[in-house]
């Protein structure tokens, strides 16, 4: 049986995050200068062989500074692949983006955008576990 917590991002981990995080930010920002972009609405990262795809919206609303937050906010090919390993535009099935890392806790990440919840559960590394 796997045990699991969920921590709302929210409710602990607001302190640390509001210098970080701005809930307005999304809606005020131009994103017509990003690198990337998708006319289908969607970003596949492929980390560590598996895909995952995800609507590029849901990567804006939040965590502006973070690893994804400055990717999907890139301006330039070069500033993109300083942040991930390969870059792909893509075609009708959108950008594809791989970074060459275990994937392990990748969807955990994904989640974090998605829903606004941090899901630990027992096979995670015991350091984000402290």
């Amino acid at each position: 049986m796997v045990k699991s917590r969920v921590c709302s991002v929210t409710s602990n981990y607001s302190r640390k995050r509001s210098s970080i995080t701005n809930p307005n930010y999304a809606d005020k920002e131009d994103r017509s200068s990003y690198y990337i972009k998708s006319e289908c609405g969607r970003i596949s990262f492929v980390v560590g062989g598996l895909i995952h795809t995800v609507l590029l919206e849901s990567l804006y609303s939040d965590l502006p500074t973070s690893r994804l937050g400055r990717l999907v906010r890139a301006k330039t090919k070069e500033e993109v692949l300083s942040i991930c390993d390969k870059f792909d535009a893509g075609d009708e099935l959108g950008p594809v983006v791989t970074f060459d890392r275990t994937s392990s806790c990748f969807n955990t990440i994904l989640d974090i955008y998605r829903y606004g919840l941090f899901h630990v559960c027992d096979s995670t590394c015991a350091t984000i576990r402290k």
